[in-house]
């Protein structure tokens, strides 16, 4: 699918500020193009995630994907806290740190697996993620 995107001039246009994207096999449609939303999707480019209110699951999933040890939570409404910051994608040590002490939580290494869950919660890990 080829697609050209144009941005409008820069002028007095009330509509200025966003992006005209056109595809060869679809209809035209206007999309609202903000600095600081790309700086925070691309900053996985620079080693950093950076979380503006998202859930500590969507965090996770995030830093999951670019580290060697993995982080579970522990609990459903643990999982749609939100958390804000910028944490390096290399540290999850930190993340989890940073994470318990601003969720009011615990966080512990089990087996080679960082483990994030409310305070005296001793339930053991039912599997570890693949």
């Amino acid at each position: 699918m080829n697609q050209i995107a144009a941005l409008p001039s820069m002028g007095p246009d009330p509509n200025a500020g966003g992006a005209l994207i056109v595809s060869d096999t679809a209809t035209m449609h206007r999309e609202a193009v903000v600095a600081p939303t790309i700086e925070r999707k691309l900053a996985w480019r620079s080693g950093r995630l950076d979380l503006e209110g998202e859930t500590l699951a969507e965090a996770v999933t995030e830093l999951n994907r670019y580290s060697a040890i993995p982080i579970v939570i522990r609990g459903p409404e643990l999982a749609q806290k939100r958390l804000y910051g910028v944490f390096r994608l290399d540290d999850p040590g930190g993340f989890a740190r940073t994470a318990a002490i601003t969720l009011g939580v615990e966080a512990w290494m089990q087996d080679g697996i960082i483990v994030l869950a409310a305070r005296n919660d001793d339930r053991p890990i039912a599997a570890a993620p693949h």
